[in-house]
């Protein structure tokens, strides 16, 4: 199961050029996905979700990005499950980003 997981790991750079040349890419963000470790490093979480507010803000369209994020933020209950503080603060930027988002584009629904 170690080699396996060791492969996967290897394989995110992969992952990483796919979704920066096509942020659409739900093939990769899915494979992405399972190579991460797991549970989620706060690093890595706030990284991915940076990625993801790249993806939405290019298109906020498409749904690849929005089924990723919302992986993440299911992942993220592990991670801040031990300060209900970091986990409110965290969820106050998401709204914040998400507002900002709605006013940049009030058409997209």
């Amino acid at each position: 199961m170690g080699d396996l997981k060791d492969k996967l790991q290897k394989s995110r750079p992969f992952t990483t050029q796919k979704i920066e040349l096509n942020f659409f890419n739900y093939s990769a963000l899915h494979h992405r996905s399972i190579t991460l470790p797991e549970p989620l490093s706060a690093d890595v979480f706030f990284d991915e979700i940076g990625l993801v507010q790249q993806a939405v803000f290019t298109e906020p369209d498409d749904q690849s990005a929005w089924f990723y994020y919302r992986w993440l933020l299911t992942s993220m209950v592990e991670l801040v499950e031990s300060s209900a503080e970091d986990a409110s603060g965290f969820l106050k930027s998401q709204v914040q980003w998400l507002y900002e988002l709605l006013e940049m584009e009030s058409e997209v629904k």
